[in-house]
């Protein structure tokens, strides 16, 4: 098996109590059966561990150790009991991964870092160098790329060389990835965009929301003085999201959902009083946090984008 990393995410460290969007508050988060066993073992000598502070698989937000959905091993000053009494090793899978998302092929592994957190997001917006993965592991025993597979990583590489081609300006970039999808998403209107997007899960009720931008009537032209940190975006979008397809329509469809995302954080973007790149991150972060931990939104945006397909 070949493991990869992306070659931002060594730098990647959480920022803990100084973190203004704690994932220990309001996230649900699963413990997998091994460490919901070490926990319980872990009761019998620490009064932390309440049987209140678990449902069956998960930390009970609601537990009398809890106040306002966090997490009942959270302590005043943000920071983990887990951790800061027995180490990392102790977390549950969930905890220990978190922020990162894994891209899986045959005999290949890709790791990455999700923009849902903000200072994962903020490394990857502000990365230098052209993102790309970095093999960390081989056992020399890896199994080959299906057919499928094969055309799917093609079809990516063909992606984020556009994404990274440097002498294009990023609008250029999005114009030959709208190219590329096959899949004219002018079709539907700025409006009804706007519409299918708040009609979506709210994962936050305290977070932005879309509504805010409805008096606009198209997306918002790209700001110009955001190049680079757009192509880490773009790329970001194409590594995460283009992996994951499960046939070539499916590739097409994720290319367009790779340029409506964009599209969408452009616009928000847009729409802010400061123009910085901390308030490009806050918006890549929302968005993120939004869209993509919520397997039932990013089904509804592809669903509409496959679509416009018969439109082609």
């Amino acid at each position: 098996m070949k493991k990869f990393e992306f070659n931002y995410s060594k730098k990647f460290k959480c920022i803990g109590s100084k973190c203004k969007h704690n994932c220990c508050i309001g996230w649900q988060i699963d413990i997998d059966k091994k460490s919901l066993s070490l926990y319980q073992n872990l009761s019998k000598t620490d009064a932390r561990f309440d049987k209140d502070c678990f449902n069956e698989n998960s930390f009970n937000l609601d537990s009398k150790f809890s106040q306002n959905k966090r997490c009942p091993f959270l302590d005043g000053d943000n920071l983990c009991h887990i951790i800061k009494n027995y180490g990392e090793k102790s977390l549950c899978k969930t905890c220990k991964t978190h922020p990162r998302f894994k891209n899986f092929f045959s005999g290949r592994t890709e790791t990455g870092l999700g923009l849902y957190c903000e200072e994962a997001c903020k490394i990857i917006l502000s990365f230098k160098p052209k993102m790309k993965e970095v093999l960390v592991k081989d056992d020399l025993k890896s199994t080959a790329l299906s057919p499928l597979e094969k055309k799917i990583m093609a079809f990516r590489k063909k992606a984020l060389s556009i994404s990274q081609n440097r002498k294009l300006d990023i609008g250029e970039r999005i114009s030959l990835l709208k190219n590329l999808s096959s899949i004219n998403l002018d079709k539907n209107s700025f409006n009804r965009w706007l519409d299918i997007y708040t009609r979506l899960d709210k994962l936050d009720i305290n977070e932005f929301n879309f509504h805010v931008i409805s008096h606009a009537t198209n997306f918002a032209p790209i700001e110009c003085d955001f190049d680079r940190e757009y192509e880490q975006l773009l790329s970001y979008l194409c590594y995460r999201h283009l992996s994951r397809a499960i046939d070539l329509l499916d590739l097409r469809v994720r290319l367009g959902f790779v340029v409506l995302s964009f599209n969408m954080i452009n616009h928000i973007f847009s729409c802010q009083n400061e123009k910085t790149l901390d308030t490009l991150v806050e918006v890549c972060r929302f968005y993120s946090s939004e869209i993509e931990t919520s397997d039932d939104n990013i089904f509804c945006l592809l669903n509409e984008i496959e679509n416009l397909v018969s439109f082609i």
